[in-house]
C-alpha cells in the first residue's frame, strides 16, 4: 500500500513539474536561461509539498522547504524583478513579501508531522497568494477550502486540497483561475 501511495506520488509530481514548465519552455525568456528560472523553482517545490500533502505523506516536505529558502535567500541576496518573476513595477510589493515567504518556507522545512506540515504549507499560501497577483505570465490557480478556511496555489483547476487529502481530495474551488 506504501509502494502504491509512493508511485501515485511520484506519478503525481512528474505531471505537476510538466505542467508548470510547460509554458516556461514556449517563453522564449525561458529558454534563454532567463534569470526567472529562479521563482519558478520556488512554486515547482511548492506544488510537490501540496502533493505531498494531498496523498497525505510529508517525507521530502523538509528538503522542498529547504530548497524554496535556497531560492528565496538567493532572491534577498541579489534582487532583481526578473529572477523573481515579476514586472518590473511589482518589485518592490514582491521583495517586501520576501520575509513571510522565508519565515514560512523555514516553518515548513522544520515540521515534524502532517499537521505541522500542513500548517506551515497554509503560512506559506498565505503571502504566495498575494505575491502570485504579481507574477509575470502564466499564474497558478488560487484554490480554496470553506471547510479548512484556507487557500492554495496550484496549476490547473481540478482541485487537489492538501489540507485534507485523500479523505476529502476535491473540497473546495477555485477562486482565481
Amino acid at each position: 500500500m506504501l509502494n502504491l501511495k509512493r508511485n501515485r506520488l511520484v506519478g503525481l509530481g512528474l505531471l505537476a513539474l510538466v505542467a508548470l514548465s510547460l509554458p516556461a519552455l514556449s517563453s522564449p525568456a525561458i529558454a534563454q536561461e532567463s534569470e526567472e528560472v529562479e521563482f519558478r523553482h520556488f512554486l515547482e517545490h511548492y506544488e510537490m509539498v501540496r502533493l505531498e500533502l494531498l496523498n497525505d505523506t510529508f517525507q521530502a516536505t523538509s528538503g522542498h522547504g529547504r530548497e524554496m529558502l535556497q531560492v528565496l535567500t538567493g532572491l534577498a541576496g541579489n534582487w532583481s524583478a526578473d529572477r523573481a518573476g515579476v514586472a518590473p513595477e511589482n518589485g518592490k510589493a514582491a521583495q517586501e513579501l520576501l520575509p513571510e515567504l522565508t519565515a514560512a518556507a523555514t516553518e515548513l522545512s522544520s515540521a515534524k508531522d502532517i499537521k505541522a506540515v500542513r500548517d506551515a504549507f497554509y503560512s506559506l499560501s498565505k503571502p504566495l497568494v498575494r505575491y502570485r497577483s504579481l507574477l509575470s505570465g502564466d499564474q497558478p490557480a488560487v484554490a480554496y477550502c470553506p471547510m479548512a478556511k484556507r487557500s492554495w496555489l496550484q496549476p490547473g483547476t481540478k482541485l487537489g486540497n492538501p489540507y485534507y487529502g485523500q479523505s476529502m481530495p476535491t473540497c473546495g474551488e477555485v477562486v482565481e483561475g
